[in-house]
């Protein structure tokens, strides 16, 4: 027994225990991840009159692989499961309960009897701790309820009696009271109360702890678990047993947490019971082995009974919600929602299934359908289920209505959807229900987001993420910071975005959530190529391909190789476009994904179009319109006539890319994407600009450079200042040049896209000492100079004033282009 451990044992010890010391036989009761693993298999059998034995293991095994692989942890399956069954759940976790102490239990009561145990702190539910105590009449005060952890917090704020009882920190609960238990994410998420953070504090402060038995999961959802993070400066120290197992590792968040005590904290290697008898020997009775190592191993009398309770508990809450937990399980732990559909669909379909348990099924499956993109069926089944309700309001009605909303905001009925949210987030606040009235809130923001009302939609989603951050919705958490990402990206504050993007993909690798984590790092790829990190935008979307080809999830390959190919071709390295985008038109014409097998059509003829193969463009770009009309797709149709429109203008038939633009903007003006309208629009103006008529193209971008600052879209109105200030340099408007060219430049170096400002601050440099205004030439080289950073930046800076200097000597002022060229060699 180390020598810190002896002396702290005489001044008394907090005893921290966790679901090991109860596996210990004859206790033998199950792990956190052994109940868990039968919770879904209980559950998966009731679902087997829908889909056959089969099938409901399949998908069972699928999901408990799951959790093994890390991905899926026991507080997010927790969490899932309350949200249809409530507090029902907590009734399945009363099997972690038995009658027979264990050994480590006999010790510790022992321990306590002696003097040496002054308190135990545990996780765990059962009821062994009490019984040992009894066994021996040892007395011990148990604190369960908020009322006895705020007394208890008083009392050990002052000077403990010697002669108080052992004191025992039920912290999640106790399976007599299944109001008090603690088992979900948002509940840990929400933290321990403060008289229990007091009560720990004081006890870190007064005694050395020992941790038996504990993995310190916890500590990896939230490192101030029990104060050990705040309070390791002072306290008195740890001692935490780890299992003498090779096999077992020592959890990060466990060794960074001895680590802050520094010589005042220690891990240990040993095997309950026998450990304990080795360690406290000099206080215990003699064991017949104490070396001997106990198996953990549940007995089958043990496991019998798990399988016996839980199918029990199952089967009270009945098959069809359980087929709403496991299809919600396969959408967001497998990231399968055809498999949720097929689930869903079967139950709905089966006459046995109660009228009353129709319309959340409906609603879970019109859900469903929605994010598979058939948002057809998806209305059919919400106001199917919506007509049947009777009259009044109620849950269900109000969850078909968000439901609706949701079909609505798809379709881009903006102002439908967003009365629809408002009154669902009116009558959640009516009755209380903050869960309902956070997802309205969510689903608010992501309408006014696309209504261009930016700073609502910002407001909205703050307004929600402290709410969710209040009630410990991890989920809605990542859900919100997410499309903050994309709203930032939006609004051309591409570092916001990423930040939010980082926050998301912390939250959802906590719930072990790949597929969100996977849609995440898409805002960070968009991001990084918004701000010409054109390097970083690639090395993220492959990244995400890798994710989303481990799941096995193909429409997010599919969308990734696409994102791979753009990224690529619009950094001009259109040789790197190629190959993703040839994977993906194969992967979408396999899978039948339309939609997208067409933007691969158009974006591989771009490439063709830009790597000197005009006719393979053209037919491509032939059999994308004839698919697109056929699908009666104008989206995609207008996509291929802009995509038309610029191969004529670069072949040089200015007339006919005027006529292709022109029709891609009339179908474009019959659909709310204001964004893509104003892109065909941009081209058009190009196309005028090249036919003379510079007039009407400076009209024209006069126009969607309003249109963008009106929607709030500052990343394409830099680019719209740039061109402008392009058309009027040849128009021979210097004024008008320099207006559009510096609030470009000021906007990219806002959004730190120095390569681009420094271009930009070259160009104005140069567009002003070629006509003669030196001071306010100088004046922009020297900004461009004090950004530069890279050798591009210097070599455009350089090619600039080589261009001034020219003009210089050629009109007879070699002193002056003296002073040019010292600006090149201090740069």
């Amino acid at each position: 027994m180390p020598s810190r451990l002896i002396h702290t044992a005489e001044h008394g010890l907090v005893v921290f225990c966790g679901a090991g010391v109860s596996m210990v036989p004859p206790s033998s009761l199950p792990s956190w991840w052994a109940l868990n693993e039968q919770i879904v298999a209980s559950l998966a059998a009731l679902i087997e009159r829908y889909c056959g034995a089969a099938q409901a293991q399949a998908w069972a095994a699928l999901l408990n692989a799951r959790r093994t692989a890390g991905s899926f942890p026991p507080e997010y399956q927790a969490e899932l499961i309350s949200r249809h069954f409530g507090s029902a759940y907590f009734k399945v976790l009363q099997c972690l309960d038995g009658e027979t102490p264990n050994a480590v239990h006999e010790s510790l009561a022992a321990l306590a009897q002696a003097g040496v145990v002054r308190v135990i702190v545990t996780s765990n539910f059962d009821r062994l701790l009490e019984r040992a105590f009894a066994r021996r009449g040892v007395p011990l005060d148990v604190h369960i309820t908020a009322a006895q952890f705020e007394a208890l917090a008083d009392r050990l704020a002052g000077e403990p009696s010697p002669a108080a009882p052992c004191q025992l920190l039920k912290l999640h609960g106790s399976v007599e009271e299944p109001d008090t238990l603690v088992d979900t994410l948002a509940q840990r998420m929400r933290g321990l109360s403060p008289a229990i953070c007091s009560a720990t504090r004081s006890c870190l402060q007064r005694y050395h702890w020992l941790f038996l038995g504990y993995s310190g999961a916890d500590l990896e959802a939230n490192p101030h678990y029990l104060g050990l993070q705040a309070e390791a400066a002072t306290a008195v120290g740890l001692s935490w047993l780890v299992r003498d197992d090779a096999r077992v590792t020592v959890p990060p968040s466990v060794t960074r947490i001895v680590s802050l005590f520094g010589e005042r904290g220690e891990l240990l290697r040993g095997e309950l019971p026998g450990w304990l008898q080795q360690a406290f020997g000099r206080w215990l009775a003699p064991a017949a082995d104490p070396a001997a190592a106990t198996p953990l191993t549940p007995s089958v009398p043990a496991r019998e009974a798990l399988v016996r309770h839980t199918r029990e508990w199952a089967e009270a809450l009945g098959p069809e919600r359980a087929a709403l937990v496991i299809a919600d399980m396969l959408s967001h732990v497998a990231g399968d929602p055809a498999a949720a559909r097929e689930l869903l669909t079967k139950v709905l379909d089966a006459a046995s299934t109660p009228t009353n348990a129709r319309p959340a099924l409906a609603n879970a499956l019109a859900n469903t359908l929605n994010s598979l993109g058939d948002i057809a069926a998806a209305r059919q089944v919400a106001e199917a289920a919506l007509a049947r309700l009777p009259a009044g309001e109620g849950p269900e009605r109000i969850g078909l209505q968000s439901t609706l909303g949701l079909i609505d905001f798809g379709a881009g009925a903006w102002e439908a959807a967003l009365e629809a949210f408002d009154r669902v987030a009116a009558d959640s606040a009516a009755r209380g229900d903050d869960e309902r009235r956070g997802i309205a809130l969510h689903n608010r923001a992501m309408v006014l987001e696309r209504m261009a009302r930016f700073d609502d939609a910002a407001e909205c989603y703050g307004e929600e993420l402290a709410l969710v951050t209040r009630l410990g919705d991890v989920m809605a958490q990542a859900q919100a910071q997410n499309n903050l990402a994309a709203l930032h990206l939006r609004t051309g504050h591409y570092a916001q975005a990423i930040d939010a993007a980082r926050a998301a993909i912390a939250l959802r690798e906590r719930l072990g959530d790949e597929l969100g984590v996977a849609h995440a790092m898409g805002n960070i790829g968009s991001a990084l190529s918004q701000q010409g990190d054109v390097k970083g935008a690639l090395a993220a979307y492959e990244k995400i391909l890798a994710v989303f080809r481990r799941i096995g999830h193909r429409q997010g390959e599919l969308t990734t190789l696409l994102n791979l190919g753009t990224v690529a071709g619009e950094a001009h390295d259109h040789a790197r476009a190629e190959a993703p985008l040839r994977e993906a038109l194969a992967l979408a014409t396999a899978t039948g994904h339309g939609g997208e097998r067409l933007r691969a059509l158009w974006e591989l003829a771009a490439t063709c179009r830009e790597t000197g193969r005009p006719d393979e463009a053209r037919a491509l770009l032939a059999e994308a319109l004839v698919l697109a009309r056929a699908a009666q797709d104008r989206a995609a149709e207008a996509n291929v006539l802009v995509e038309t429109g610029v191969l004529h203008w670069r072949g040089g038939a200015l007339a006919e890319a005027e006529a292709a633009l022109r029709d891609g903007i009339r179908l474009r003006e019959t659909i709310a994407e204001p964004t893509a309208l104003d892109a065909a629009r941009s081209n058009l103006a190009l196309v005028l600009r090249a036919q003379g008529r510079l007039d009407e193209a400076a009209a024209l971008l006069e126009a969607l450079l309003a249109s963008a600052a009106q929607r709030g879209e500052q990343g394409t109105v830099a680019h719209l200042h740039y061109n402008l200030g392009a058309l009027q340099h040849e128009r021979g408007q210097v004024d008008e040049v320099v207006r559009h060219f510096d609030a470009a430049q000021r906007w990219y170096r806002d959004a730190g896209q120095t390569t681009r400002a420094v271009q930009v601050l070259a160009t104005l440099g140069t567009v002003c000492g070629t006509q003669g205004k030196v001071g306010a030439s100088l004046a922009w080289f020297d900004q461009a100079i004090a950004l530069a950073s890279e050798a591009a930046h210097r070599d455009a800076i350089g090619a600039g004033l080589k261009r001034v200097i020219e003009v210089l000597l050629r009109n007879g002022y070699p002193d002056i282009a003296q002073t040019f060229a010292q600006r090149g060699a201090s740069g």
